[in-house]
């Protein structure tokens, strides 16, 4: 499947971009995969497809905290994404009746 370039949340646009370069790297030597900015979230090179997913999902829902006007301290917030984004992702893929039914229109 082709990777997405942008997602619409309700009538906001936010693009996705797919960068051939390392993004940047945590004081402690860590590798940052993924970097979000509000309308725009960069994913970075080298990761298994996998964890390419979860991290979009992980910037995906700094947006959503964003555009619901959670306030949190990054640290906190990166925190609690921290340790549901791999839940949250797992939930969508195991479930496609659930993706199926979640994202049908009402008649």
């Amino acid at each position: 499947m082709k990777r997405p370039t942008k997602v619409t949340l309700d009538q906001h646009t936010c693009r996705i971009q797919w960068s051939p370069k390392e993004i940047g790297r945590l004081s402690q030597g860590y590798r940052v995969s993924g970097d979000h900015e509000p309308g725009l979230i960069r994913i970075g090179p080298g990761l298994s497809r996998r964890y390419e997913k979860v991290t979009l999902l992980h910037e995906l829902l700094h947006e959503v905290f964003n555009r619901a006007r959670v306030k949190l301290p990054m640290k906190q917030e990166e925190y609690v994404l921290n340790n549901i984004d791999e839940w949250v992702y797992l939930m969508l893929r195991d479930n496609p009746a659930l993706v199926a039914y979640l994202t049908e229109e009402a008649s």
